[in-house]
C-alpha cells in the first residue's frame, strides 16, 4: 500500500519510520494521455465518482509534446546507459541490449544536452501544472496487463520518472483476474503529501477486484 510505501522510505531516509494517514483529496487533475485510450471510459466513472464525493475534478488534454512523453526518458536513460554499461572489461553485454543501447551511444553530447534543457522545461511546466491539486492522475498503464508473463509497456510512467516527481500507483479495476492501477503524481518533494493521498484512493477503490466507479 501507500502507506507501506512511505513507511519504508521513511526508515530508510529519516531518523524514525513515519505512517501516514489517508488524506481525502479536494482537488485532483485528471490528464488524458494519448497512449491510453482504452482508459477512457474507465478515467471519466472515476472522475464522475470522485464529483460524486465532492472532490473537484479538472481534466487537461497532455500539455507537453508528444514525442518527448513517449522518448524523452529513453533519450536521457539509454544515453547514460550506453556509456555505463559499454565499458571495457570482462563483462559483455547481450547482443539484444547492446542493439537496443548502439543509437544512444552513436548519438553526441549536444543531443543529451539538448534532452536535458527540455527535461528541466517540462519540470518546470509540471510543477506550475500540478500547483493546487492534492494530485494529477492518469492510468498506470495503456490498459490491463497483456499477460501472466508480462507486465507490459511502461510507457506511462518513463515520462514522469525523467522528471524525477513522485508517483504511486494503486489498483482501480480488474480485468480477466489482473489489475489495471491508477497512477497518482504530485510535485517536486511532495511525496509525503502524495502518499497520504494515494493512501485515501488505496482504500476507497478497495483491492479485493472491487471497481470504484
Amino acid at each position: 500500500s501507500p502507506r507501506d510505501a512511505w513507511y519504508l522510505t521513511s526508515a530508510m531516509l529519516m531518523r524514525s519510520p513515519e505512517i501516514v494517514a489517508a488524506r481525502a483529496p479536494r482537488r485532483v487533475l485528471i490528464l488524458n494521455l494519448p497512449v491510453a485510450h482504452e482508459c477512457g471510459a474507465l478515467m471519466s466513472a472515476l472522475a464522475a465518482s470522485l464529483a460524486r464525493d465532492g472532490i473537484a475534478v479538472d481534466t487537461l488534454d497532455l500539455p507537453f509534446a508528444t514525442e518527448d512523453f513517449t522518448g524523452l526518458q529513453q533519450e536521457l536513460c539509454y544515453w547514460e546507459a550506453a556509456r555505463i554499461l559499454r565499458v571495457p572489461g570482462p563483462a559483455r553485454l547481450v547482443p539484444q541490449l547492446e542493439a537496443l543501447l548502439a543509437p544512444y551511444a552513436a548519438a553526441g553530447v549536444a543531443a543529451y544536452a539538448a534532452a536535458r534543457r527540455r527535461r528541466d522545461q517540462h519540470q518546470a511546466a509540471f510543477d506550475v501544472l500540478a500547483g493546487g491539486y492534492d494530485a494529477v492522475l492518469t492510468p498506470a498503464a495503456t490498459g490491463p496487463a497483456p499477460s501472466r508473463e508480462t507486465t507490459g509497456d511502461a510507457i506511462m510512467s518513463r515520462f514522469f520518472t525523467a522528471l524525477h516527481v513522485p508517483a504511486l500507483s494503486v489498483p482501480i479495476n480488474w480485468a480477466d483476474g489482473l489489475p489495471l492501477g491508477l497512477q497518482l503524481l504530485g510535485r517536486l518533494g511532495e511525496d509525503r503529501a502524495l502518499a497520504a493521498t494515494a493512501q485515501w484512493f488505496f482504500e476507497t477503490t478497495g483491492t479485493s477486484g472491487a471497481t470504484y466507479a
